[in-house]
Protein backbone atom coordinates (compact mmCIF):
# COMPACT_ATOMS: atom_id res chain seq x y z
CA UNK A 1 0.00 0.00 0.00
CA UNK A 2 1.48 3.48 -0.90
CA UNK A 3 0.20 6.86 0.33
CA UNK A 4 2.21 10.04 -0.70
CA UNK A 5 2.70 13.52 1.37
CA UNK A 6 3.95 16.90 -0.40
CA UNK A 7 6.25 18.89 1.93
CA UNK A 8 7.61 22.64 1.59
CA UNK A 9 8.48 25.94 3.96
CA UNK A 10 4.93 26.51 4.59
CA UNK A 11 4.14 22.56 6.27
CA UNK A 12 2.97 19.49 5.04
CA UNK A 13 -0.05 18.75 3.24
CA UNK A 14 -2.45 16.00 3.54
CA UNK A 15 -1.83 12.50 3.41
CA UNK A 16 -3.19 11.07 -0.20
CA UNK A 17 -5.48 8.51 -0.97
CA UNK A 18 -3.70 4.93 -0.56
CA UNK A 19 -2.96 2.98 -3.74
CA UNK A 20 -2.85 -0.65 -3.08
CA UNK A 21 -1.02 -3.08 -5.23
CA UNK A 22 0.40 -6.72 -5.35
CA UNK A 23 3.96 -7.79 -5.58
CA UNK A 24 4.56 -10.86 -7.12
CA UNK A 25 7.84 -13.17 -7.33
CA UNK A 26 9.93 -13.53 -10.14
CA UNK A 27 10.79 -16.56 -11.26
CA UNK A 28 14.47 -17.84 -10.34
CA UNK A 29 16.91 -18.40 -13.22
CA UNK A 30 18.34 -21.74 -13.95
CA UNK A 31 21.09 -22.48 -16.63
CA UNK A 32 20.05 -24.12 -19.54
CA UNK A 33 22.54 -26.30 -21.11
CA UNK A 34 23.26 -29.34 -23.86
CA UNK A 35 25.36 -29.75 -26.91
CA UNK A 36 23.06 -29.03 -29.88
CA UNK A 37 25.08 -30.91 -31.93
CA UNK A 38 23.50 -34.20 -32.89
CA UNK A 39 24.06 -37.18 -35.84
CA UNK A 40 22.37 -36.76 -38.62
CA UNK A 41 19.57 -39.92 -38.93
CA UNK A 42 19.40 -40.06 -34.71
CA UNK A 43 16.80 -39.32 -32.23
CA UNK A 44 18.00 -35.82 -32.11
CA UNK A 45 19.26 -33.71 -29.13
CA UNK A 46 18.76 -33.33 -25.47
CA UNK A 47 18.91 -30.04 -23.68
CA UNK A 48 18.88 -29.51 -19.97
CA UNK A 49 17.54 -26.74 -17.32
CA UNK A 50 19.76 -27.04 -14.57
CA UNK A 51 16.50 -26.91 -12.03
CA UNK A 52 12.85 -25.75 -11.42
CA UNK A 53 10.34 -23.87 -9.42
CA UNK A 54 6.78 -25.66 -8.38
CA UNK A 55 4.05 -23.37 -9.37
CA UNK A 56 5.82 -22.31 -12.42
CA UNK A 57 5.69 -23.40 -15.98
CA UNK A 58 9.01 -23.63 -18.38
CA UNK A 59 8.09 -22.39 -22.19
CA UNK A 60 11.11 -24.08 -24.78
CA UNK A 61 11.16 -21.54 -28.34
CA UNK A 62 12.81 -21.51 -31.11
CA UNK A 63 14.15 -19.05 -32.92
CA UNK A 64 11.85 -16.87 -30.65
CA UNK A 65 8.57 -18.95 -31.32
CA UNK A 66 7.13 -21.20 -28.63
CA UNK A 67 7.75 -24.61 -28.99
CA UNK A 68 5.24 -27.51 -27.81
CA UNK A 69 3.87 -27.05 -24.34
CA UNK A 70 5.12 -25.39 -21.37
CA UNK A 71 6.95 -28.02 -18.90
CA UNK A 72 5.59 -27.88 -15.30
CA UNK A 73 7.82 -27.35 -12.83
CA UNK A 74 8.79 -29.88 -10.33
CA UNK A 75 11.67 -28.78 -8.01
CA UNK A 76 14.67 -30.59 -9.88
CA UNK A 77 15.99 -30.28 -13.39
CA UNK A 78 14.12 -30.49 -16.86
CA UNK A 79 15.10 -31.83 -19.79
CA UNK A 80 13.73 -31.78 -23.59
CA UNK A 81 14.55 -34.41 -26.01
CA UNK A 82 14.93 -35.11 -29.38
CA UNK A 83 14.92 -32.01 -30.75
CA UNK A 84 15.55 -31.91 -34.47
CA UNK A 85 14.72 -28.53 -35.91
CA UNK A 86 17.50 -26.21 -36.58
CA UNK A 87 17.70 -22.66 -34.22
CA UNK A 88 18.29 -20.97 -31.77
CA UNK A 89 16.72 -22.28 -28.46
CA UNK A 90 15.96 -20.77 -25.23
CA UNK A 91 13.61 -21.26 -22.54
CA UNK A 92 11.53 -19.09 -20.53
CA UNK A 93 9.71 -19.44 -16.77
CA UNK A 94 6.01 -18.09 -16.94
CA UNK A 95 3.63 -17.80 -14.37
CA UNK A 96 0.42 -16.00 -14.52
CA UNK A 97 2.05 -12.35 -13.45
CA UNK A 98 5.91 -12.44 -14.43
CA UNK A 99 7.91 -14.20 -17.09
CA UNK A 100 11.95 -14.30 -17.00
CA UNK A 101 14.40 -15.67 -19.18
CA UNK A 102 16.48 -18.44 -18.27
CA UNK A 103 20.68 -18.31 -18.64
CA UNK A 104 21.84 -20.17 -22.18
CA UNK A 105 21.04 -20.23 -25.68
CA UNK A 106 21.30 -23.24 -27.20
CA UNK A 107 21.99 -23.95 -31.17
CA UNK A 108 20.88 -26.90 -32.82
CA UNK A 109 22.13 -28.73 -35.69
CA UNK A 110 22.26 -31.95 -37.43
CA UNK A 111 25.82 -33.72 -37.73
CA UNK A 112 26.47 -35.47 -41.34
CA UNK A 113 29.18 -38.74 -41.86
CA UNK A 114 31.36 -37.05 -43.78
CA UNK A 115 31.00 -37.96 -47.86
CA UNK A 116 33.78 -39.67 -49.57
CA UNK A 117 36.76 -37.91 -50.10
CA UNK A 118 38.21 -37.68 -53.65
CA UNK A 119 41.35 -40.28 -54.57
CA UNK A 120 44.59 -38.63 -53.10
CA UNK A 121 46.75 -36.86 -55.89
CA UNK A 122 50.51 -36.96 -55.85
CA UNK A 123 53.79 -38.70 -58.22
CA UNK A 124 52.07 -42.25 -59.50
CA UNK A 125 55.71 -42.68 -59.37
CA UNK A 126 58.67 -42.05 -56.67
CA UNK A 127 62.10 -42.71 -56.29
CA UNK A 128 63.38 -44.65 -52.72
CA UNK A 129 65.11 -42.04 -51.43
CA UNK A 130 61.96 -39.19 -51.94
CA UNK A 131 59.65 -37.79 -49.47
CA UNK A 132 56.39 -37.76 -51.60
CA UNK A 133 53.44 -35.59 -50.51
CA UNK A 134 50.16 -36.31 -51.49
CA UNK A 135 46.61 -34.39 -50.87
CA UNK A 136 43.17 -34.49 -51.07
CA UNK A 137 39.96 -31.93 -51.77
CA UNK A 138 36.96 -31.59 -51.04
CA UNK A 139 36.17 -32.75 -47.91
CA UNK A 140 34.49 -31.20 -45.28
CA UNK A 141 35.41 -28.95 -42.90
CA UNK A 142 36.06 -29.89 -39.72
CA UNK A 143 36.72 -33.24 -40.61
CA UNK A 144 39.92 -35.67 -39.74
CA UNK A 145 41.72 -36.91 -42.36
CA UNK A 146 42.77 -41.00 -42.24
CA UNK A 147 45.30 -42.18 -44.40
CA UNK A 148 46.36 -45.63 -45.58
CA UNK A 149 49.10 -46.95 -46.89
CA UNK A 150 49.24 -50.29 -48.67
CA UNK A 151 51.88 -51.92 -47.54
CA UNK A 152 52.00 -50.36 -44.39
CA UNK A 153 55.59 -51.13 -44.41
CA UNK A 154 56.53 -49.30 -47.44
CA UNK A 155 56.68 -46.00 -45.87
CA UNK A 156 55.90 -43.27 -43.00
CA UNK A 157 53.35 -41.25 -43.08
CA UNK A 158 53.43 -37.74 -41.56
CA UNK A 159 49.59 -36.49 -42.04
CA UNK A 160 49.57 -32.09 -42.07
CA UNK A 161 45.85 -30.56 -42.39
CA UNK A 162 44.48 -32.07 -46.33
CA UNK A 163 48.49 -33.64 -47.39
CA UNK A 164 50.64 -36.51 -46.00
CA UNK A 165 53.92 -37.04 -46.84
CA UNK A 166 55.34 -40.36 -47.17
CA UNK A 167 59.17 -41.32 -46.57
CA UNK A 168 59.82 -44.54 -48.00
CA UNK A 169 61.13 -47.61 -46.08
CA UNK A 170 64.74 -47.64 -47.16
CA UNK A 171 64.97 -50.88 -49.58
CA UNK A 172 61.37 -50.48 -50.60
CA UNK A 173 60.53 -50.64 -53.99
CA UNK A 174 57.58 -51.56 -56.36
CA UNK A 175 54.36 -51.40 -56.00
CA UNK A 176 52.24 -49.14 -53.24
CA UNK A 177 48.67 -47.44 -52.86
CA UNK A 178 47.42 -44.33 -50.87
CA UNK A 179 43.86 -44.11 -49.65
CA UNK A 180 42.44 -41.57 -47.48
CA UNK A 181 38.69 -41.30 -45.33
CA UNK A 182 37.15 -38.37 -42.98
CA UNK A 183 36.44 -38.72 -39.62
CA UNK A 184 34.07 -36.94 -37.44
CA UNK A 185 31.90 -37.03 -34.14
CA UNK A 186 29.49 -39.35 -35.93
CA UNK A 187 31.66 -41.85 -37.98
CA UNK A 188 33.32 -42.69 -41.02
CA UNK A 189 33.55 -41.48 -44.45
CA UNK A 190 33.78 -44.80 -46.46
CA UNK A 191 37.44 -45.39 -48.52
CA UNK A 192 38.50 -42.64 -50.88
CA UNK A 193 39.91 -44.72 -54.20
CA UNK A 194 43.25 -45.82 -53.75
CA UNK A 195 46.20 -43.96 -56.01
CA UNK A 196 48.63 -46.82 -57.00
CA UNK A 197 52.28 -45.39 -56.65
CA UNK A 198 55.60 -47.52 -58.53
CA UNK A 199 58.46 -46.69 -55.98
CA UNK A 200 61.51 -47.51 -57.74
CA UNK A 201 65.16 -48.54 -56.62
CA UNK A 202 67.70 -45.46 -56.19
CA UNK A 203 70.70 -46.66 -58.93
CA UNK A 204 73.67 -47.86 -56.81
CA UNK A 205 76.09 -49.04 -59.72
CA UNK A 206 78.87 -51.18 -58.80
CA UNK A 207 82.50 -50.67 -60.51
CA UNK A 208 84.61 -53.51 -61.39
CA UNK A 209 87.34 -54.34 -62.65
CA UNK A 210 91.83 -53.72 -62.37
CA UNK A 211 92.55 -50.48 -60.38
CA UNK A 212 95.92 -48.74 -61.99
Amino acid sequence: SISVQASNQCGSGSWSETANGMIYKLPEVFTFTGNGDYCEGTAGATLTLSGSETGVNYQLYIDGTASGAAIPGTGSALSWTNLTTMGFYIVKALTPNCSNDMAGQIYVSAITVPAQPATPAGPVTSCGNEVAVYTVSGTAAGNVLVWTLTPPSAGTLTPSGTSVSIAWTAGFTGNASLSVQAQNDCGYSPQSGALAINVKAVPAPVISGLHA
